[in-house]
């Protein structure tokens, strides 16, 4: 009995002590004018969809849960926010040039039509940025339509149904689909 009651003692004490081992989390920061949703003018609809699912890992306007405050799981939110800045910052849009925008839109839009993001240990919490199928073409659509006002000349990518039926049409090749 002594022996558990010292552990739980030993166990509790190093909790709280690393309670002051406070995670490294980027500046939260409003971006007036330099955001993706701004500067691209993006729909109410696909705006809902971006802060929702995406804004709390690619955007400086991020907001910390509960549990992101308290050691340890602090430490695996903060990454995660740190990487997802790193990787794609919504909010600082207007850094990238013409060819970042581009690989960016193309990478956010492949993330869509894969199911890659966002990631699964963020929607376990966040029921809200869970996307239907329907959300995620809706999002990967508006991130190419995006790529094409950018780059002009740039073909996203279609998916290897959508590549067929284009093939089957240039070629002449209708079949009947019973």
């Amino acid at each position: 009995m002594k022996r558990k009651s010292l552990i739980l003692l030993i166990v509790a004490a190093i909790l709280v002590l690393i309670q002051f081992i406070r995670p490294n989390y980027p500046k939260s920061e409003t971006s007036e004018g330099k955001d993706i949703i701004t500067v691209l003018h993006a729909p109410d609809n696909i705006s809902n969809i971006v802060k929702s699912a995406c804004y709390d890992c690619h955007s400086s306007q991020y907001e910390i849960p509960w549990y992101g405050k308290i050691a340890p799981t602090s430490w695996f939110v903060a990454n995660h926010v740190n990487e997802g800045l790193e990787e794609f910052n919504m909010s600082a849009w207007t850094k990238y040039d013409r060819k970042g925008m581009d690989h960016k839109l193309e990478e956010a839009a492949e993330m869509m039509d894969e199911g890659e993001m966002p990631l699964k240990s963020y929607t376990i919490m966040h029921k809200e940025a869970r996307l239907s199928k329907e959300q995620r073409k809706l999002l990967a659509g508006w991130f190419n339509s995006k790529r094409r006002e950018i780059s002009g000349n740039v073909t996203p990518a279609v998916s290897g149904q959508e590549e067929a039926h284009e093939h089957e049409h240039e070629h002449g090749h209708e079949h009947d689909h019973d």
